[in-house]
């Protein structure tokens, strides 16, 4: 009998295939529309700029701002934990881009 461990070892690796085969190529790179994905949700979640959010009206930190910005922060460091992603793939793909 599965133990819950065990079915939850079990669940997160067929997550971790279900994006692999989604993301990427043979050779484990990020196929083109996976790169145009991560390109977005970097823009998205702002990557490369702070996630301390000051409010433009106050200039103090905004709170529930600066909590948005870390969830959506979260979210793209999960897929790149999931894909086994180094953050070099990804500045790689944001460098191709421009």
């Amino acid at each position: 009998m599965e133990t819950s461990q065990q079915r939850l070892r079990r669940r997160r690796q067929e997550l971790r295939n279900s994006a692999r085969r989604l993301f990427l190529t043979e050779k484990g790179e990020l196929n083109a529309d996976a790169r145009r994905l991560m390109l977005h949700f970097a823009t998205f979640t702002r990557r490369k700029e702070p996630v301390l959010q000051v409010s433009p009206i106050s200039g103090t930190v905004d709170p529930l701002a600066t909590a948005v910005a870390i969830g959506r922060r979260e979210v793209f460091e999960a897929i790149e934990r999931l894909l086994h992603l180094s953050p070099k793939a990804v500045y790689e793909t944001e460098e191709e881009d421009t």
